[in-house]
């Protein structure tokens, strides 16, 4: 188990470097994923609000909101809350909702690849989700899943239990 435990962090150490030097392939949005971006800076290049007015206002479904939420290449919003992905056009009106994990509870966060591509990690499930709100695929873990998610090289990872899981855009568990 030590043995495993130390190159499943060597492989993590490794991991991040490269992120670091090539870059995730995220959407080139003001916010594809939790924290921003692949260093987990939780900081934008764009200067906040000048006003302490709300543009706009949508009330999720269920209790509380804890989830992080994502911005899109144009500037639309996702947020996945109590199982249901909710994509809100920039004006904040609902552009669709897709109920993922029906009667689910808690958040996760997801992030948004170059082609679109909206991933997101909710209870042992990575959900795949186009564009335009239809599901793409999805992958089933034997254990939790993280609630939060990187891409990069068109690969999405996530941790899963005591491990890193590496899926192919396509889907499939490459390690």
């Amino acid at each position: 188990n030590r043995i495993n435990y130390f190159f499943a962090v060597t492989i993590l150490f490794l991991l991040f470097i490269n992120i670091e030097i090539v870059h995730a392939q995220l959407s080139s949005s003001a916010w594809p994923m939790y924290k921003h971006d692949t260093r987990l800076s939780g900081q934008s290049q764009y200067n906040g609000a000048n006003t302490n007015k709300f543009k706009w206002k949508f009330e999720l479904p269920g209790e509380a909101v804890n989830a992080s939420l994502a911005i899109g290449p144009d500037d639309s919003v996702y947020i996945c809350n109590q199982g249901v992905l909710i994509a809100l056009n920039k004006n904040g009106s609902l552009r669709w909702k897709n109920d993922l994990h029906p009667g689910g509870s808690g958040t996760s966060t997801p992030a948004i690849s170059v082609d679109g591509t909206i991933y997101v990690p909710f209870y042992g499930t990575v959900y795949a989700v186009n564009s335009n709100g239809t599901l793409k695929w999805q992958y089933k873990s034997t254990s939790e899943v993280a609630d939060s998610i990187s891409v990069w090289n068109n690969n999405i990872f996530i941790g899963s239990g005591l491990d890193l899981l590496c899926i192919s855009s396509s889907g499939n568990l490459l390690w």
